[in-house]
């Protein structure tokens, strides 16, 4: 399981964001209505790095643009973290389990 640093707050053009590191009912992550609740409730036993980047993506997205479709946002959120897992992004452990970013090695081409 990757470690790394459990935010409990997030500001968004929405207002602050209260994150909630809990398994959300049916799935990784969900992003409540701004309206009713400005909570993100986030899975903290994720085991897949690139996965857990994707369901922050998500719902941070989903906080941002409240009414957009969900389909947008999950292509959006998908995208997202293909480009930055391409680029070398990756949790790492670290003294006091800090976020750290590793670059990936490149596959030698015979």
């Amino acid at each position: 399981m990757p470690k790394f640093n459990k935010v409990t707050k997030v500001d968004t053009n929405n207002g602050s964001y209260k994150i909630i590191w809990k398994k959300p009912r049916g799935c990784d992550g969900v992003c409540y209505d701004p309206n009713f609740k400005k909570e993100i409730w986030i899975n903290p036993k994720i085991k897949n790095s690139k996965w857990l980047l994707k369901v922050l993506a998500d719902e941070y997205f989903h906080s941002c643009f409240w009414p957009i479709d969900n389909n947008e946002v999950y292509a959006y959120s998908t995208n997202l973290a293909d480009l930055l897992w391409k680029t070398g992004f990756r949790l790492m452990e670290g003294e006091n389990e800090k976020l750290k970013i590793k670059k990936s090695k490149k596959k030698k081409k015979n």
